[in-house]
């Protein structure tokens, strides 16, 4: 399974991707909507910060403010924990199901 929070988007490339100015993501990035890693001063984005800067760009270009998508984003990706938490204990109790 790879890694989500691994780090390997450079700005541009995820500017280009989202079709939205670099700057914007920078902005975004100063408002703590979104974290990058550093590499010799270079930004660099993982696949959920990509995830994250897509569903705010969506929210965004459907009229929801910053702030609502932080909201949104925040409640999206504890959902996302707790179904990821669920899919494993199934998966032990299946486990120890069997035994």
């Amino acid at each position: 399974m790879p890694d989500h929070d691994e780090p390997h988007y450079r700005l541009e490339v995820v500017a280009q991707m989202l079709e939205i100015h670099p700057n914007t993501i920078r902005r975004y990035e100063r408002q703590g909507l979104v974290c990058s890693a550093r590499l010799r001063r270079e930004r660099l984005y993982s696949e959920r910060a990509l995830l994250r800067l897509r569903r705010i760009v969506s929210m965004t270009g459907l009229g929801v403010n910053l702030p609502g998508a932080e909201v949104v984003c925040n409640l999206l990706e504890r959902l996302e924990d707790k179904e990821h938490e669920m899919q494993t204990l199934r998966e032990q109790l299946h486990r120890l199901l069997q035994e």
